[in-house]
């Protein structure tokens, strides 16, 4: 901040990863964590963008839920839906999703929408 850095972008990286994407959008999970603190901390003064994509939570590093090696697309939307929210809850100002997911963005618009967390300074703008 002292130096004029007022925006920032965070990538979660767990350790261990786990075979199950659950621990992508718990709001015990490392970046709605990271999120809270930091809004705490530096209010609107810092401007939160999260990435949201599951292949840094789990084991085989795809973008989505695997079944036989397979992406199921609608199943891994939802997933997707549901971290982007849990970093919305915490206090992000911007979710990015980075996964290649086929309807992500309004499945993503939607779930905010339903809980309340569009705002001018959106989380997500389509």
């Amino acid at each position: 901040m002292k130096v004029g850095i007022n925006k920032i972008l965070l990538f979660g990286v767990v350790n261990p990863k786990q075979k199950t994407e659950v621990s992508s959008y718990s709001d015990k999970s490392i970046i709605p964590g990271a999120v809270s603190v930091l809004k705490k901390t530096f209010g609107d003064d810092l401007y939160v963008i999260t990435d949201v994509c599951v292949c840094a939570y789990t084991t085989h590093g795809h973008c989505g839920i695997l079944d036989h090696d397979h992406v199921v697309n609608d199943s891994s939307v939802e997933l997707i839906s549901k971290m982007a929210l849990s970093h919305a809850q915490a206090g992000a100002d911007m979710v990015a999703p980075s996964d290649m997911m086929d309807g992500r963005i309004g499945a993503i618009r939607k779930k905010l929408d339903e809980n309340n967390l569009w705002t001018p300074r959106s989380c997500l703008t389509l």
